[in-house]
């Protein structure tokens, strides 16, 4: 083979792996995008008994709802001034609110001032991709390693 038609095909493989990589890349990219876990939405109760909330104190993710039920034997109200408000709750029932912003939201009783309690609402942590990811990178690494080498014990690259 002449000396002009070897490096036209060493160029031609050259760009056949690079296209290869970059197929794979695209692959792993759309993987990981793709399988990446999204983070269900919760519901967390918090009981309203007479004079108290309990847990006290609820750290939630943004999305997360909350259920304020009224275990006790008196009407009670779930109240912070400008984010959320109850009205009554009558004894064996319950009023549900959807944070949709983070932030620390303080509440109380009207009927019972001394009745408070503090809902912490934070961002969502993202959450790792999982082993499709790390199986997809591991393949990846893999074919354009074999690639390479293939391509090396041609003399082609």
């Amino acid at each position: 083979m002449s000396q002009r038609r070897l490096g036209a095909f060493v160029s031609v493989g050259s760009a056949a792996c690079g296209f290869a990589m970059a197929l794979i890349l695209a692959s792993l990219l759309l993987s990981v995008s793709t399988t990446s876990s999204v983070r269900a939405a919760q519901t967390v109760t918090v009981n309203i008994g007479d004079n108290y909330f309990l847990p006290q104190t609820t750290t939630i993710n943004v999305g997360d709802t909350v259920v304020f039920y009224n275990s006790g034997g008196t009407t009670h109200t779930a109240t912070s001034p400008g984010n959320f408000d109850s009205m009554d709750i009558m004894p064996g029932a319950s009023y549900n609110f959807t944070f949709t912003t983070s932030g620390e939201f303080s509440y109380y009783c009207t009927y019972h001032p001394d009745m408070t309690g503090t809902i912490i609402v934070q961002q969502p942590a993202p959450e790792f991709p999982g082993f499709l990811a790390l199986a997809t990178v591991g393949l990846a690494v893999f074919l354009g390693l074999a690639l390479e080498r293939a391509l090396r014990l041609q003399g082609l690259k």
